[in-house]
Parts: structure tokens; sequence; C-alpha cells
């Protein structure tokens, strides 16, 4: 499928600057001198911007009883050749890993960045009574429910003999 350059302008529509609602930090790793001699990377702020956010994807994945949450943000802001593809973004309490920068339209105009959340332990939801996470308590129920579908089969094959 060919796009002529006025459809591709039509689907790359240009941001305005009332969308640009949020202050972010641009955060970069550097590296500072420890006690011991040696080197240590720190993220240190960099600079401040004006920039629009907006969720693209969230997932869920549960791989080896380890639940993994991924979530993907647009974040739209003017062109700045400080920002790096090697930073980060700090959102209020919220850190964000930079994926992709794109120049939109390649004007030198607006960057959209393409970033994924780093989700903190702290995040995750504990059960109060048993405190379990709640994957660790799903994990447990599912053991639960096939431990009491073992028994019923037990018992069907009892009866079954008996009859």
């Amino acid at each position: 499928m060919n796009i002529n350059v006025f459809q591709y302008r039509t689907i790359m529509k240009k941001p305005k600057f009332s969308d640009f609602i949020h202050r972010i930090q641009i955060e970069q790793l550097q590296t500072t001198t420890d006690d011991g001699g040696g080197f240590e990377p720190v993220w240190q702020k960099a600079f401040e911007i004006w920039a629009g956010i907006k969720q693209i994807k969230e997932l869920f994945l549960f791989n080896y009883h380890m639940p993994k949450n991924e979530i993907l943000h647009m974040f739209t802001c003017r062109y700045d050749p400080r920002i790096k593809r090697t930073d980060r973004i700090r959102f209020k309490d919220r850190i964000f890993n930079i994926q992709n920068i794109n120049n939109l339209n390649e004007t030198n105009h607006f960057l959209l960045i393409t970033t994924k959340e780093e989700v903190k332990e702290s995040h995750k939801k504990i059960d109060t009574q048993k405190g379990l996470l709640d994957s660790q308590k799903a994990v447990l129920l599912a053991q639960e429910e096939t431990v009491k579908a073992q028994e019923r089969l037990i018992w069907f094959g009892v009866i079954f003999l008996i009859i």
C-alpha cells in the first residue's frame, strides 16, 4: 500500500500546544565515585520540559509464577536535541524508560517518545489477611481446586467400583 505525502500528513497530525500540560523531568545516567574508589551509576535530573502523555498499551504477563506488568506510554513534546534514547523520564513518582524517539514528520518541531513504565514492587496489592500477593493467592486457589477435583475423581472411582 502506497501512501502519498498528503495522506501521510493527515495520518500523523500535528499536536497542539494545549496538549502539553504535564511537566516531566528528563534524567540522564551519570557515573559518580563511591567511597570504595569505584564508580557508581546514578540517575540525575538533566532538564524539565512540558509534554503530553497518553497510555498506549497495558499487558499483564504471568510467567513462572511471577506476575509482570508492562505499561507503554507515548509522550509528545517540543523537539529537543538533548533527549536521547539512553535517558529516562520521571513524571511525579513514576519512572519511564525510553524505548524509541520519533521526530514527527522529520520537521524538528515535535518528538513522539515511546516509553515503558517501570512498575515498582510496592504497586502490587497485598492481601492483609494472609499477607500474600494477589498472584500467589491465585496460584494457591488453583492448587486447592485441583486437589478438590482429584478427590472428586477418587470418590467417583470408589463409587463406580462398589456398584
